[in-house]
């Protein structure tokens, strides 16, 4: 919680043109990844977290006192080009490095409302979240956005506020140098459903005596669902319904007996956070890697003894825990994830590691202690930008001098706890 401005934490990057020149003097404004505009339409989420200033004669800025949480950063050069950068400051005291971002031109995004329960005398507006950006639908229910950035995900919400309550969709939309029609959207009566749908899942489980309310939380407008926690609740199967709540955000079932989740989980087109630690499953199903937004996974503590190859399809993956888990190694194609961020593989039965760690460019923390490493790639000693290792009890016993001096400097203490002949 709390503003932006009352962290400790920083962002930094460098804007360019589209030509290649540094991007001077160009406005940014940062807001958290789920603000909205504040209109007169409709009540708006807090924008307590924004922070504008301009970049500098080098086409550098720096963000100083955010605090942790999510955010986009949009740039603006008139109506021509613009970027979007969203971004996760996990640590207080954390600097998001952007790096190198390129303005882009502008294009424009379009839809369609069409719902059954609408009445004809709504006020309906369509958001970007994370920005100020919005439109008001016509007598039709089209509506259109122009002059936006393009990104691969931009968040779409739409609501709609008649004398029944308020009504939503939200919509991950990939926005191109083309007009971008997202067709048609269904809007849904959103909290009171989504319930229904939780008490059908606890009612699956014999937990008739639960309130769904008491597992789930809404957003902030009381729209849908956004959160679920079912800890330690001795659910044994998660129905194929759990698919319908279409704008949940976080998942979680640590400490349970769930021996499989369905495939209906890659329905959750907004899931940003899963957490199933400490239950019984071997498998995740592939088309949990396919959402587009999903940023945290923790299967700790499951049965897993591989982690899939599919795991290379979750292009936005940050944070994945995998500890307490038989995996014996640490697969290749875990390197093609660009946005890693946390990997924790400890106490395990790993064997080996790839020769590729050193092409995760914002790879911070790697956690390996309590594991069977008995060697490592040269491209391990590579990581001079990680800054917490940890490969405590291991079998490394056999590294050059300069190797033993590198890890020393990244994990003080490593070589006393190796099992050694």
């Amino acid at each position: 919680g709390g503003g932006v401005n009352t962290g400790n934490a920083r962002a930094v990057g460098e804007i360019v043109n589209p030509d290649g020149t540094s991007a001077v003097h160009i406005p940014l404004a940062l807001r958290r990844a789920d603000a909205i505009a504040d209109t007169s339409v409709l009540p708006a989420k807090s924008r307590d977290a924004s922070y504008d200033l301009v970049t500098d004669e080098n086409g550098r800025f720096l963000i100083p006192a955010i605090d942790t949480g999510e955010y986009v950063l949009e740039f603006t050069k008139g109506d021509s080009l613009a970027l979007l950068c969203r971004f996760t400051i996990d640590r207080s005291d954390a600097t998001a490095d952007l790096g190198l971002q390129m303005l882009r031109k502008t294009s424009v995004l379009s839809g369609k409302i069409d719902s059954t329960v609408l009445r004809g005398n709504e006020t309906i507006v369509a958001f970007i979240e994370g920005t100020d950006r919005f439109a008001a639908a016509d007598s039709t229910g089209s509506f259109v956005l122009d002059h936006i950035p393009q990104a691969d995900s931009i968040a779409v919400l739409v609501l709609a506020k008649n004398n029944a309550g308020v009504f939503a969709a939200r919509i991950i939309a990939s926005v191109d140098s083309t007009p971008t029609d997202i067709s048609t959207i269904r809007l849904n009566s959103g909290y009171a459903a989504d319930t229904l749908i939780i008490r059908a899942i606890l009612d699956s489980n014999g937990l008739h005596a639960v309130a769904a309310t008491e597992v789930c939380s809404p957003d902030s407008l009381m729209r849908y669902v956004d959160s679920i926690t079912m800890r330690g609740r001795g659910l044994e199967e998660l129905p194929p319904r759990i698919g319908e709540l279409v704008q949940l955000r976080s998942l979680n079932l640590d400490s349970n007996m769930l021996t499989s989740l369905p495939d209906e989980i890659g329905k959750l087109r907004n899931l940003i956070s899963l957490i199933v630690t400490e239950n019984l499953l071997s498998t995740m199903p592939t088309s949990l890697w396919n959402i587009p937004v999903l940023r945290k996974v923790n299967i700790r503590g499951n049965a897993m003894s591989t982690i899939p190859d599919a795991i290379q399809s979750a292009a936005g993956l940050e944070h994945l825990n995998a500890g307490f888990n038989p995996v014996t190694a640490i697969p290749v194609s875990l390197c093609s994830i660009a946005t890693l961020r946390e990997l924790n593989a400890n106490n395990c039965a790993i064997t080996q590691i790839p020769d590729c760690l050193d092409q995760l460019p914002v790879l911070a923390t790697l956690e390996l202690q309590n594991n069977e490493l008995a060697s490592l790639p040269q491209s391990f000693f590579q990581l001079n930008r990680i800054g917490h290792i940890d490969i405590n009890n291991n079998r490394l016993c056999s590294l050059t001098v300069l190797q033993e001096a590198w890890l020393e400097s990244k994990s003080p203490g490593w070589k006393q706890t190796q099992t050694c002949p």
